[in-house]
């Protein structure tokens, strides 16, 4: 259960165009659904509630945490104006809190956080150039769907024979259904982050010959306009999301489904919003 506690709610957030023409007419529950169209709405109020499972020696611990997300205003850097995500975790007693910045682009929508936000504005770190780091980073592109994209590539050569790496990249992998308690989402955006790391071993970190080499991987499910409704994969790709570096050899798996929501309506219902391209 150790893994579990690193979850936030990794919003990986896929906003499309608030007023698209081929936008369909959902239900939830037997109310009609406009949102602000598209894979996610962003519009403050939006709550969406997740039941988190832990699963590591093939045993699975259903319901090992709960989660709640609440979009909460906005945040605003340079000339770039984030929608704020707040993510309470609740694992048995205790409750932790995440945020996530997000924006829509023309390219599409981009992640941030406030760790990422601090570290992109370190003048200098030894091995990184500035804009290794980046202030955000894309998780969807619009225009090219059957893609796989470079979000972070962090390398460092300081050491004989072993190169340090730390690499996240995106892929998108077509329309998928996704299956939880609550009902089946037929049509699903499905988009996978994988994460590729080396480096020296902590227990023995002058052995360049046994370093620690991680791979990890997590799908995301986004279906218009609820948004996430299931993420399954690596705890590691949730820790780096919210800000951590993994460093272990081995990850549990965890599987996060929605369990309930409610979804702000725009008013009227088609607007157009700054951030929506």
């Amino acid at each position: 259960m150790r893994g579990i506690r690193y979850i936030p709610l990794t919003m990986i957030i896929v906003f499309l165009s608030a007023c698209t023409g081929d936008a369909p007419t959902l239900h939830n529950d037997g109310t009609v659904l406009y949102a602000d169209a598209g894979y996610y709405p962003s519009l403050q109020g939006n709550v969406w509630e997740y039941r988190v499972d832990s699963i590591r020696g093939g045993v699975t611990q259903q319901g090992a945490a709960t989660l709640r997300a609440r979009t909460l205003g906005t945040f605003t850097n340079g000339d770039v104006e984030y929608r704020v995500q707040v993510n309470e975790i609740t694992q048995g007693m205790e409750t932790e809190y995440d945020t996530l910045y997000v924006y829509k682009t023309e390219e599409g929508v981009r992640l941030s956080s406030p760790g990422l936000q601090s570290l992109s504005e370190l003048p200098d770190l030894p091995g990184i150039t500035p804009g290794d780091i980046p202030r955000d980073f894309l998780v969807v592109p619009y225009a090219t769907f059957q893609s796989t994209w470079d979000i972070l590539d962090i390398e460092f050569n300081q050491i004989p024979l072993l190169t340090i790496y730390f690499r996240l990249k995106g892929r998108y992998l077509g329309v998928s259904e996704a299956v939880t308690d609550l009902r089946t989402f037929p049509v699903c955006a499905r988009v996978q982050l994988i994460y590729e790391a080396q480096f020296p071993n902590p227990e023995n970190p002058t052995d360049i010959f046994n370093p620690i080499r991680i791979n990890e991987t997590a799908d995301f499910y986004y279906t218009r306009p609820q948004g996430l409704v299931l993420a399954e994969g690596s705890a590691a790709i949730f820790l780096l999301i919210r800000g951590g570096i993994p460093f272990e050899r081995s990850y549990a798996r965890v599987r996060q489904e929605i369990t309930g929501m409610t979804i702000t309506q725009p008013d009227p219902f088609c607007i157009d919003t700054p951030d929506t391209p």
